[in-house]
Parts: C-alpha cells; sequence; structure tokens
C-alpha cells in the first residue's frame, strides 16, 4: 500500500485490460499519465493512446498487464520495454446459491403468496426510497397484494419514511442494516421484482 500511495501509476486500458508502469524519477516512485487505449485500438482515440502509451512506457523500468495477450501487444509498440505479466486474481461469486422463494420468504417472514418488490442496498437519500413507497402505496390502493421489502443500511435518517409507512398501512418488511454477502440471496430470492 505504501508503494501504491507513492507511485502515479500509468494505467491504459483496451477492452478490460489494464497497463501499470512502474518507474523512478529522481527519488520519486512512479510519474505518468492515464492513457484510454492500448496499442491496436483504432481511430484517433487509439492512435492518441498509443502515442500517449509510448511516450508513457520510455519513462518507466517495469510495464505490468494481467496476460501475456497483452504484453504481446505492448511489447509490439515498446519492443525494449520490460513487461512483466501479473494475472487478474480469482474472483469469488458476489452471492450463495438461491434458496428457493418459499424458504427465502420463510427466513425473512414474509406472506408466502403475496408479490414482493425489494428494496435494495445502502439507503441514500438519491435512490428513491420514497418513491418506491409511493408505488407500494399506488399499488395498494388499487387492489395489489405487494409487500415492499427495504434491505440495506441506510446513510441517512429514515425514520420519516417508516413512519410514514406505518401510517398509511403500506406493508413493508424493513431491514436496515448492512447485509452480509451471504445473506444476499435470500433477499433476491424472496423477490418477485427489484425496484
Amino acid at each position: 500500500l505504501r508503494c501504491v500511495r507513492a507511485c502515479d501509476p500509468c494505467v491504459g486500458s483496451r477492452g478490460g485490460g489494464w497497463l501499470v508502469g512502474v518507474g523512478v524519477r529522481g527519488r520519486a516512485v512512479g510519474a505518468g499519465r492515464l492513457v484510454r487505449a492500448l496499442p491496436g485500438a483504432g481511430g484517433a482515440a487509439g492512435r492518441r493512446g498509443l502515442g500517449s502509451f509510448a511516450a508513457c512506457g520510455r519513462c518507466f523500468r517495469w510495464l505490468l498487464c494481467p496476460a501475456a495477450s497483452a504484453r504481446r501487444q505492448v511489447q509490439r509498440a515498446i519492443p525494449r520495454a520490460r513487461i512483466a505479466v501479473v494475472p487478474h486474481g480469482a474472483y469469488t461469486a458476489l452471492v450463495t446459491p438461491l434458496p428457493t422463494t418459499g424458504d427465502a420468504r420463510h427466513r425473512l417472514e414474509l406472506p408466502a403468496a403475496s408479490r414482493i418488490a425489494l428494496f435494495f442496498g445502502f439507503i441514500r437519500p438519491y435512490k428513491g426510497l420514497e418513491l418506491f413507497l409511493d408505488g407500494l402505496e399506488i399499488a395498494r390502493r388499487q387492489g395489489h397484494d405487494l409487500v415492499g421489502l427495504v434491505a440495506g443500511r441506510p446513510l441517512y435518517d429514515v425514520s420519516g419514511s417508516v413512519e410514514r409507512a406505518r401510517q398509511t398501512g403500506v406493508p413493508v418488511s424493513w431491514h436496515l442494516r448492512f447485509i452480509l454477502r451471504e445473506e444476499i440471496a435470500t433477499f433476491f430470492a424472496a423477490a418477485n421484482v427489484v425496484a
């Protein structure tokens, strides 16, 4: 981490790939700038990226690529560059396997026969919790059996929204906390729709 903070890496991206230059300018580590494309990108943007990339590559002692294919592309553009391949790490699944809808609703104490609308994630003022409640209220007035499921950690005071739902009789199951990765699948399995 100390090394990353000391570096101002030159990073290029093409098709999800990346390139980092690690260098030394005097005694300071780093120096570089963002480049928009690696060699082989078409059009004017590709030429600008290639130009920036080549200039960037000369000021670094090493260039790091995520794959051997990216290394070959860079090597063609900068033949004398020292390039190391640092593979992407292994990705873990975001969620555990989905439980059945019935099991998920049982765990969350939701009605089995109702339709469930999920509002999920960090709850921020701009994400539309009030609009979500408006929609639930309209559905209720029109005779729909729709239950709101609000799951996530609020980043502002939502007590007014909770009180509004209680006073208007809008059915909402509130789970106002950080949702652990192991729990995410349960919330999504319980829902018919995600808002």
